[in-house]
C-alpha cells in the first residue's frame, strides 16, 4: 500500500486492468503502449499504475467506480478514434476497506476472461452483465423450427437476438453456447428434411464455419443466417404450403393478434385473395378456424390451470371478457364457468 500510495483511510477503492485484444489473441502489437500512454495522459484518471503480465492495473479510490466507467469509455473512445481500435478495459467493483482491493481485481480479471460474450463492448464493468438481466427466456429449437417453417425471417432474427442476451444473462460458457447451437441446427436439419426433403444448404458447413467463432456476435449473427437460409430454401408460393404455413403458426400463436393482412404481407398475398384461398383449403373462414383453436386451448386452460376466467381470455388472444364468453358459449354451448363446472364433477 505504501509503494504505491493508496491510502488505508480510503473509504471506495477500485482496481481496473487495461490490456489490448491482439494482446489476449497472442498477436505481437507495438500499439500497446502508444494506446496506455494516449489513454493515461489525464492523469487525474487515475491514482496508480502497476504493469502486470501484459497488463496494466490501474487503482482508484475516492470515486464510485460507474463515474470512473464513464471516463474510462471518453478516454478509450479518443484512443480508438486515433488507432482505429481501443484498448480492452476491465473494472472492478467498489471496495471499502483497502484489504479488498484483491477482490476488485479479481473481478475485473472475471470480466476480462467473458470476452467472447462481450467482444462488442471496450470497456467492461458490472453494468455490462447488468444490462442483460432482462426477463429474457431462451428459444427453444421448436420455437425456431416453427419461425423457419412459417418463413418468418424477422422472427428468426429477433429470436436469434434473444438467444444472445440470453447466453451473456447467464454468462454460458462458449463452448456450450456451440453446442447449444450445434444440437438445435441438427435437430433442425431433421426435422426439415423429414418433411421437405434433402437440404441444398451446407448445414454441416455451416456449423464448421461457426465453431472458428471468436466472438457472440459473429457467432449468432451465422447462427442466424444459416437458419433464414433453410427457410427461404423451403419456401414455396404453392397455396396449399402457405395455408399450411399459416395454420401452424395460428396454433403457435394463437394468443397473439392475428389477422390475414398480417398474413397476407408476410407471404406477398393480396389479403382478400389469401382469405379465400384459406377458406377454400381449411373449409371454413379464418377467423373460424382462429377461434376454434383459441376456444380448444381455453377449455384446456379451464381444466389444467387455476387461472382466473379473465387471464385465460387474455393469454387465448382475446382482450374483451364479454367477447371471449360469447365466443365460448356459441363454440362449446355454455359459458367458461360452467364448462369447468360440469368437467369437474365429471372428474
Amino acid at each position: 500500500m505504501k509503494d504505491y500510495r493508496i491510502s488505508f483511510e480510503e473509504e471506495i477503492l477500485c482496481a481496473a486492468i487495461v490490456t489490448d485484444r491482439r494482446l489476449l489473441e497472442r498477436k505481437e502489437t507495438g500499439e500497446f503502449q502508444e494506446k496506455v500512454s494516449m489513454l493515461l495522459a489525464d492523469e487525474e484518471l487515475y491514482h496508480e499504475k502497476i504493469a502486470m503480465d501484459n497488463q496494466i492495473v490501474l487503482v482508484r479510490f475516492g470515486q464510485d467506480y460507474k463515474k470512473w466507467v464513464e471516463q474510462l469509455l471518453d478516454r478509450n473512445g479518443r484512443v480508438k478514434k486515433r488507432f482505429g481500435e481501443g484498448l480492452l478495459i476491465s473494472v472492478g467493483h467498489n471496495v471499502s476497506k483497502w484489504y479488498d482491493l484483491c477482490y476488485s481485481y479479481e473481478f475485473a480479471r472475471f470480466l476480462l476472461e467473458q470476452d467472447f460474450l462481450f467482444g462488442s463492448y471496450d470497456v467492461l464493468s458490472i453494468n455490462t452483465i447488468e444490462e442483460q438481466q432482462k426477463n429474457v427466456e431462451c428459444p427453444s429449437t421448436e420455437q425456431f423450427l416453427m419461425l423457419i417453417e412459417v418463413g418468418d425471417l424477422d422472427g428468426i432474427r429477433e429470436c436469434v437476438e434473444k438467444f444472445g442476451i440470453y447466453c451473456k444473462k447467464s454468462l454460458m460458457k462458449e463452448m456450450d453456447i456451440k453446442i447449444q447451437i450445434m444440437y438445435n441446427l441438427m435437430v433442425i436439419r431433421n426435422s426439415i428434411e423429414k418433411k421437405y426433403g434433402k437440404l441444398t444448404v451446407q448445414v454441416m458447413e455451416a456449423m464448421e464455419e461457426m465453431n472458428r467463432s471468436e466472438k457472440l456476435e459473429i457467432l449468432t449473427s451465422q447462427y442466424c443466417r444459416i437458419m433464414q437460409d433453410i427457410c427461404c430454401q423451403i419456401g414455396s408460393d404453392d397455396s396449399a404450403t402457405v395455408i399450411k404455413r399459416m395454420y401452424y403458426y395460428m396454433e403457435k400463436n394463437y394468443g397473439q393478434d392475428l389477422k390475414v393482412e398480417s398474413f397476407a404481407r408476410m407471404f406477398n398475398y393480396n389479403s382478400n385473395y389469401l382469405g379465400k384461398i384459406f377458406r377454400k383449403e381449411m373449409g371454413d373462414s379464418f377467423n373460424n378456424i382462429l377461434d376454434t383453436i383459441r376456444i380448444v386451448n381455453a377449455k384446456r386452460l379451464l381444466l389444467e390451470t387455476d387461472m382466473k376466467v379473465y387471464q385465460i381470455s387474455e393469454q387465448v388472444g382475446y382482450g374483451n371478457i364479454d367477447y371471449f364468453y360469447l365466443k365460448f358459449k356459441k363454440y362449446v354451448g355454455i359459458s367458461p364457468k360452467e364448462f369447468k363446472k360440469e368437467m369437474m364433477k365429471e372428474q
